[in-house]
């Protein structure tokens, strides 16, 4: 456990809702009715998700009415990507990509001067009481930025607990909701989740220490990735609540937080 549920987050539609041709579609595959259809409890779109078995098989189903702009987009971006992810996933072609995990993070006012504003007085009540020159040490990580997050790699850039299966038997780790892609260092997707994994209890240090992916990589370069995830995650947590996925704003919230502590515990803020 996390210290948040992310397998009860989302408010998903029934499987009566689907259209009758995408009802035939999948008894066709399946070689019939399905004996149970389990709805996917995490996740924060409202659109319909669930495993559909019969006997031994089982197919995995996500669908959405262009009506409903949100999931479709987020829906259809993903069965774009999907189609061209390669076999064993070795290597993400450079092409299914565009722009910067930057992009729409740092252009933002309300996110790139959060914490110059918590200095000032700002209060986040989220987030842990810090003096004003750990805010400002924070503010200014934001601002290294664009230079200690450059980079070419292919990323997932949204991945969380929930967007995580492991395979029963093998443990193996699949990586699902690919309609975020960008680029950026390769070590930023792996980084971003460890936050998640020290608060679940798993020590988030060594673990950073001892890949392959983020050993080398420079503090000041993780903590950066830390304190903008945790910036862009502040404002979100802050916005208004949203009807149709009551639990988004709740997860930035404490997305932010969980950011700010291992920033706080890496830079010994409280020595």
């Amino acid at each position: 456990m996390t210290g948040f549920d992310y397998s009860s987050t989302a408010v998903r539609p029934l499987c009566t809702g689907l259209p009758p041709e995408v009802l035939d579609a999948l008894e066709l595959a399946l070689g019939g009715p399905p004996d149970s259809v389990q709805s996917a409890g995490g996740g924060f779109t409202p659109g319909f998700a669930a495993t559909f078995r019969r006997g031994s098989r089982a197919i995995f189903v996500k669908a959405a009415s262009s009506a409903n702009a949100f999931p479709y987009s987020a829906y259809a971006r993903e069965a774009s990507v999907l189609a061209g992810l390669p076999e064993g996933l070795r290597g993400l072609p450079p092409l299914l990509a565009d722009g910067s995990m930057l992009d729409g993070l740092l252009d933002d006012d309300a996110v790139s001067g959060i914490f110059a504003r918590c200095a000032r007085g700002e209060r986040i009540a989220f987030l842990p009481p810090l003096p004003s020159r750990r805010w400002l040490e924070l503010q200014s990580l934001v601002e290294q930025a664009p230079v200690v997050l450059a980079g070419s790699s292919v990323l997932h850039n949204d991945l969380r607990p929930d967007n995580i299966i492991l395979a029963s038997g093998s443990g193996r780790a699949w990586v699902c909701d690919w309609n975020h892609l960008t680029k950026g260092p390769a070590w930023a997707d792996w980084v971003g989740l460890l936050p998640y994994a020290r608060q679940g209890g798993l020590d988030a240090d060594t673990l950073l220490r001892d890949s392959a992916l983020s050993g080398g990589v420079p503090n000041d370069a993780v903590d950066s990735w830390l304190a903008v995830l945790a910036a862009y995650m502040v404002v979100t947590g802050s916005s208004p609540e949203v009807p149709t996925s009551p639990h988004l704003r709740a997860h930035g919230r404490f997305t932010a937080r969980i950011m700010v502590d291992w920033v706080s515990e890496r830079r010994k803020w409280a020595a």
